[in-house]
């Protein structure tokens, strides 16, 4: 199976982004990967968000399926809020915003390590390999550590349904550090107005002075104290 995709309303040549090969395997239970530690520490799923969304990765209400989570050292667990159906009555083998909320966790545990993010993610290029019950509704979520560096993570990710059987087996899921576009660009998107006496016209000679100083003055109010960049009225 080939994933491809193109920038939308423009035709321009299709990118090649994953390739797979798609197997059925033997019937009966998904072995989880074993346990080696346990996840202690809770942590608000807002305030994982809060810190993705610093990130770049800004996740709108459909993908934001962590309702509870707590992390150790190299494990994130989550509980996951029911899935939305398939569209149009679709079938799928995973619901994709389950999945990636166990790809989410892994982000609490780049959060809890303090470790700094200069504008970049960690995200998803590759996976070994995924076992999956088709059409099994996931309740929870656990991801687990097995290597990392200062650019790359790998990890196992597991989905779990409401009796705690493993329903997904992601096996070596690799994220790579990279820098998002949009977080780069908002410090230029940041304005603060700077009000400067005109030069070389008396202010009463300027019909439209007092509506240009309220607008100013409304705007000097509005802007916030962090802005960075800085317009000159003239």
């Amino acid at each position: 199976a080939d994933f491809l995709a193109r920038p939308r309303l423009m035709d321009a040549p299709w990118t090649l982004h994953a390739r797979a090969r798609i197997v059925r395997g033997p019937s009966g239970p998904i072995a989880p990967p074993a346990a080696e530690d346990e996840a202690a520490l809770a942590v608000e799923p807002e305030a994982l968000y809060r810190f993705a969304a610093g990130m770049g990765l800004n996740y709108g209400p459909a993908f934001r399926p962590i309702e509870a989570l707590s992390v150790g050292e190299n494990v994130a667990l989550a509980a996951l809020a029911p899935p939305a159906p398939p569209p149009r009555g679709g079938r799928q083998v995973v619901a994709p915003e389950s999945l990636d909320g166990a790809m989410q966790t892994l982000i609490a545990l780049l959060m809890q390590s303090g470790q700094e993010t200069g504008g970049t993610a960690m995200l998803p290029v590759a996976v070994g390999r995924i076992v999956a019950q088709p059409g099994a509704i996931a309740a929870a979520a656990a991801a687990r550590i097995t290597a990392r560096s200062a650019r790359v993570v790998v990890a196992n990710l597991t989905l779990f349904d409401e009796a705690g059987a493993a329903i997904l087996v992601a096996e070596g899921a690799r994220f790579q550090r990279v820098v998002l576009k949009e977080a780069s660009r908002l410090a230029e998107q940041v304005y603060v107005w700077r009000d400067e006496p005109l030069t070389g016209l008396e202010a009463t000679s300027v019909a439209f002075a007092p509506a240009l100083a309220d607008l100013a003055a409304a705007a000097r109010k509005a802007a916030p104290a962090d802005a960075a960049v800085t317009r000159t009225l003239a």
